[in-house]
């Protein structure tokens, strides 16, 4: 099977930004949309690295996605 990298970023940069202007959307949060852009290229740029250089350990795997996750939060808002 063929993964383009750029099809990938694309789509989950998509999915992160619109995660994130939803939630702050509903939330009633202020939208930052440089800083919403920021995050959403960081959790793009992470699918990358994670799909060329996947984790082995489950639980580490797990806690770095969560950690990436709080960042791109913290970003954002």
């Amino acid at each position: 099977m063929i993964v383009y990298i750029d099809v990938l970023f694309a789509i989950n940069f998509s999915m992160d930004f619109l995660s994130l202007f939803l939630s702050a959307h509903f939330t009633k949060r202020k939208i930052f949309k440089k800083r919403m852009l920021i995050s959403a290229i960081i959790g793009g740029v992470y699918s990358i690295i994670d799909f060329i250089y996947p984790i082995k350990n489950a639980v580490l795997s797990i806690t770095v996605s969560i950690l990436i996750s709080i960042i791109m939060c913290m970003i954002a808002y």
